[in-house]
């Protein structure tokens, strides 16, 4: 019974401060996506990071979370209907709460298709939109962030 106790007291002294040690490698990162013309914020879009796969929606006032991301760079996708595409590149470091508004431009109208000489008008009335596909993308094993930055600046 005494190795019992032992045993469950030294498993909780070596795991509790692994979240702590947790807390302080990530980072923050919030904001608001916004409507680039009006300003207002944009209810249900999506932020992914395409780095770690992890993704948040936005409230009704624009506003999302994304916590616990890696240190290092990140790079994000910003979507919304009616909206075109975003996307973002940002570096993080330990325990870093970055706050940023991110604009989407109204999706244009879509233009009508125009035939190049000697080919036949193409009917777009039946043309359906594709599912999105979720994507992805794993840093790859072995690169540091120490690197990635020797590399970018001296091109080598």
């Amino acid at each position: 019974m005494t190795r019992l106790i032992y045993f469950t007291l030294t498993a909780l002294l070596v795991l509790r401060p692994v979240g702590a040690v947790e807390a302080q490698t990530t980072a923050e990162f919030r904001g608001r996506v916004l409507d680039a013309t009006t300003g207002r914020g944009i209810p249900d879009a999506t932020v992914v990071v395409t780095t770690s796969g992890g993704s948040a929606r936005t409230d009704s006032l624009g506003q999302f979370r994304l916590p616990n991301l890696k240190v290092g760079i990140h790079r994000f996708l910003v979507s919304a209907a009616g909206y075109s595409r975003g996307t973002l590149s940002l570096a993080f470091a330990a325990r870093e709460v970055m706050e940023r508004d991110l604009e989407l431009e109204a999706a244009a109208a879509a233009a009508p298709v125009a035939a190049a000489a000697g080919e036949p008008a193409k009917d777009t009335s039946k043309a359906q939109a594709l599912p999105g596909v979720d994507v992805k993308a794993d840093p790859a094993l072995g690169r540091r962030f120490a690197d990635f930055e020797r590399r970018r600046t001296t091109g080598r």
